[in-house]
């Protein structure tokens, strides 16, 4: 599965002016094509506003979002103020993983700054975390990014690696703007004999 824009990408768009009101549609989006209503522990990669927010945090029993800029880890940690089952971590995922099982990820942008090695490590990660059917959220908003092809084969070639380790149902949901926005579900247990084959490649 080759995962394409299928609107116009333009850099000439001011990001700035129309930030606030991407991100608040953004955030609803990902909260209403979540599966279930509730989860026992949510694992947010990267604190961006659209992943790292009160409304998902209020889904589960136990919230922890990881980030390596400390102005997001703070942004995210004001916004989280509320909900005292939530966690921000300053801390860079993969290299510093949280050992605990998860029944959601969600992973944004920040899987465009990874290189393949740590994409493929990430996909391990995840395959190792999520419970069985557990689900994995790839959401990027690819609007005014200088990164938009980087973006798009980092979660191409995280998906190739994942399905090494488990079996996925993969859906890709519908935006009115250019949004990459996935939920993976995992099936059965992890495949642990793919890991060295994953290590060779690398």
């Amino acid at each position: 599965m080759n995962f394409q824009l299928r609107h116009g990408h333009s850099g000439l768009l001011s990001a700035d002016q129309n930030a606030p009101i991407r991100t608040a549609e953004h955030s609803h989006a990902l909260i209403a094509h979540l599966s279930r209503r509730h989860y026992s522990s949510v694992l947010s990669l990267g604190c961006s506003p659209i992943t790292a927010n009160a409304d998902l945090a209020r889904r589960a029993d136990r919230f922890l979002a990881l980030d390596d800029d400390p102005r997001s880890v703070a942004a995210a940690r004001a916004r989280l103020i509320c909900r005292p089952q939530a966690r921000v971590r300053h801390t860079t995922a993969p290299k510093n993983w949280p050992r605990r099982e998860f029944d959601l990820i969600v992973i944004s942008e920040m899987i465009g700054r990874l290189n393949r090695f740590e994409q493929r490590e990430l996909a391990r990660k995840c395959a190792e975390s999520l419970s069985d059917c557990g689900e994995l959220i790839l959401l990027c908003d690819l609007e005014g990014s200088a990164r938009t092809i980087e973006c798009i084969s980092a979660i191409e070639e995280f998906r190739r690696s994942f399905e090494r380790f488990r079996h996925l149902d993969i859906t890709r949901h519908a935006h009115a703007g250019p949004i990459l926005h996935l939920t993976i579900t995992a099936r059965g247990k992890m495949n642990r004999s793919s890991f060295s084959d994953i290590r060779q490649h690398a």
